[in-house]
């Protein structure tokens, strides 16, 4: 599927997906379903943002014991999303500022 390419950064990412109605053709779909953010805009839409906010949240509750994990895939994300990398990065410091001592 087209988004197994995202991290050689050899996909071509899908304009559909951060739509409000997403992409109809869901898994099938041959274009990327990861978030690209960089479009030359300075900010971003507000579906590319909720988009964004719920890939973050979706993608820390999964790896929510491996804090190394996150910020790896953050970092491979952030090539290109910056915004997804910020958001996975204060997510994971929001939640160990949340554990008690």
């Amino acid at each position: 599927h087209g988004s197994s390419r995202h991290l050689q950064g050899a996909c071509e990412p899908c304009t559909r997906v951060c739509h409000s109605g997403g992409c109809a053709d869901g898994v099938a779909c041959t274009l990327c379903h990861f978030p690209h953010t960089l479009d030359g805009k300075r900010n971003l839409g507000i579906f590319k943002r909720r988009y964004c906010q719920t890939f973050a949240r979706v993608l820390c509750s999964g790896f929510a014991e491996d804090t190394d994990a996150l910020y790896r895939i953050a970092d491979k994300l952030g090539n290109e999303s910056p915004y997804l990398q910020r958001l996975i990065r204060g997510r994971v410091i929001e939640d160990n500022a949340e554990e008690p001592t």
